[in-house]
């Protein structure tokens, strides 16, 4: 992701918006919220100790929801996608430690 594509946002998947590899007209998957248990199992493994959580990529937030509940010292979430940053911040408002830096990792 450049953080320049047209996205589809539900509450079930983000996919790319025109994506000419695609299969039968859908633009490929960015994240899906059956990956939920996944983010959850890989929550408890970063932030059990309570510490600072780096992050990359908010996608649908499954991770970052996971990651609070642990209540880390700080939780920094670097998303490339303007988009996407903007929905993280808006998630992160009532959050006391949560940074949104909207930037490409690499650059960071």
């Amino acid at each position: 992701m450049k953080g320049k594509e047209d996205l589809l946002i539900s509450n079930d998947e983000i996919v790319f918006a025109n994506d000419s590899d695609a299969e039968e007209g859908r633009g490929t998957m960015v994240m899906m919220k059956w990956e939920d248990d996944v983010m959850r199992l890989s929550a408890m493994w970063v932030a059990y100790n309570q510490g600072d959580v780096l992050e990359f990529g908010f996608g649908m937030g499954l991770s970052a929801g996971h990651i609070q509940s642990f209540k880390p010292k700080s939780h920094t979430i670097i998303e490339i996608h303007p988009e996407i940053a903007k929905i993280a911040q808006e998630w992160a408002k009532d959050k006391p430690g949560v940074k949104i830096i909207n930037a490409d990792w690499w650059d960071i």
